[in-house]
């Protein structure tokens, strides 16, 4: 084994592991947003970010309360949890290294005008769906739902109602559980 490779891996399960419990805590003060609307913010916010990341522990250890910091972006409804605790090893310890600093950041945020339901919904939908034609054909009449970064009247006039979103063989339209997926690439 490298020496130098084992120093740049020590440590790895408590990150890994503080980084699941660090995005509750965040997913948690975001949600206040959402779901508690009558209660003042940004104080709601950091204070359920902050209660979510007292109440988990790493490797059995609580976090401390001077461990956390919350910042909340109220005009973004985006908060940011860090917490930066000294916390005991397991494995490094076969290597000389008892305690390992841990430092872990999470931000989540709440869009402005989510909705939702039990069944989910796709996060993509193709601009040409209600265009008669295929996407050459409806990009050229105008039968977008997005034209310039500006939602269209096609789809401001769809708004409100339910509909069918298929794939190009208008046999195959999309069930519950599927989805058109954005490859984001891997910047």
């Amino acid at each position: 084994m490298n020496m130098n490779n084992s120093k740049k891996q020590e440590g790895f399960v408590l990150v890994v592991v503080a980084i699941v419990l660090l995005d509750a805590a965040a997913l948690a003060g975001a949600g206040t947003f959402i779901n508690d609307t009558k209660s003042p913010q940004p104080q709601t916010a950091s204070d359920n970010a902050v209660q979510v990341a007292h109440n988990t522990s790493i490797l059995g250890q609580p976090i401390a309360a001077g461990d956390v910091n919350v910042n909340v972006d109220y005009a973004n409804r985006r908060v940011k949890v860090d917490v930066q605790s000294t916390q005991n090893t397991y494995f490094a310890r076969a290597l000389g290294v008892q305690t390992e600093r841990v430092a872990v950041e999470a931000v989540a945020e709440a869009a402005k005008y989510s909705t939702g339901s039990a069944c989910i919904k796709p996060w993509f939908i193709p601009n040409t769906t209600f265009g008669s034609g295929d996407a050459c054909r409806s990009c050229a009449a105008n039968e977008v739902l997005i034209s310039g970064g500006e939602v269209t009247a096609l789809a401001q006039s769809k708004i409100g109602h339910e509909f069918t979103v298929t794939s190009q063989d208008s046999s195959s339209s999309l069930a519950p559980g599927q989805f058109y997926a954005i490859d984001l690439g891997k910047g």
